[in-house]
């Protein structure tokens, strides 16, 4: 069964984790110039979003037991035996390339491929014209399916491109579509970027 929504767990679970983290560091700086209310605000914050965070989890784990056609209880105790054995390095916030980074390579892998084409033709576009700004977190390979993170992140930006109307919502599975607001966005940040190299406001 070919799904995003694994990949929407995996990189959601990983955003939420960074706003926790920047949470907690804020929390920090507020304790250490004794604003105890703020500090106190945060505090409880972060710990719901961590409350919210296991939510996430549950579902995670209970959609992998529907495809999977595991009981739920065994996956879990299969997931806490993987996490012992292997521990996962949460990635810091800001280390990978920003999704919205993503946007112009996408489209214009599409461009090329004449509007429309598999998830696999757009990566391999995406991957040879991004291979420059790639840094080694973007191509560290993850823990639970050994791909690489910066098609984790290209798939999340394309669901972002769907719910902007970028990218067609309409496109057969596996199938990835630019629409006509797609290629007007396309257009002017090329007309932007132009206007840069020529040294003119934007």
């Amino acid at each position: 069964m070919n799904s995003d929504v694994p990949v929407a767990f995996d990189i959601l679970l990983e955003e939420i984790e960074n706003t926790i983290d920047d949470l907690s560091q804020e929390g920090t700086r507020a304790f250490q110039s004794r604003d105890l209310v703020a500090a106190g605000q945060l505090a409880e914050k972060g710990e719901q979003i961590t409350k919210f965070r296991q939510k996430i989890v549950d579902l995670q784990e209970e959609w992998n037991s529907i495809v999977s056609g595991v009981n739920i209880r065994e996956r879990k105790t299969a997931v806490r035996r993987r996490s012992k054995d292997k521990k996962i390095k949460r990635l810091q916030h800001g280390l990978r390339t920003p999704q919205r980074d993503y946007y112009g390579p996408i489209l214009q892998s599409l461009i090329t491929l004449r509007g429309k084409d598999s998830v696999t033709e757009v990566l391999k576009l995406v991957e040879r014209s991004m291979k420059s700004v790639f840094n080694k977190y973007d191509r560290e390979l993850l823990p639970y399916d050994g791909k690489p993170r910066w098609e984790k992140t290209t798939n999340f930006a394309r669901m972002d491109m769907v719910r902007l109307g970028l990218l067609s919502s309409n496109a057969e599975r596996g199938v990835w579509e630019i629409t006509e607001k797609g290629k007007r966005w396309l257009a002017e940040e090329n007309e932007c970027y132009d206007q840069y190299r020529g040294e003119e406001a934007c």
